[in-house]
């Protein structure tokens, strides 16, 4: 996936949602980010936050204690590829 990473790890109760928050709002541009937690909890309270403003955000365990999390906005998804001329 192409565009911005944040790192919320290490930061106390609460912060990261509010974080990512602010990024999904005046710095992704709408464009795919990503997230790496170390969290379990607030990756799930990030899929909440992405469906609530209409984003998708697909979770998946990197190791032992990080997790990483996808977001693409409304426009991109369900867009495919556009199709090859012959």
């Amino acid at each position: 996936m192409s565009g911005e990473t944040v790192d919320i790890r290490g930061e106390p109760c609460g912060m990261p949602v509010l974080r990512v928050e602010r990024f999904l709002r005046e710095r992704s541009g709408g464009q795919a980010f990503t997230i790496l937690g170390d969290h379990e909890d607030t990756m799930e309270q990030l899929r909440l936050l992405a469906a609530r403003h209409g984003w998708t955000c697909e979770v998946s365990r990197e190791g032992p204690s990080v997790w990483r999390a996808e977001f693409r906005g409304p426009a991109a998804q369900g867009q495919e590829d556009p199709p090859r001329r012959r």
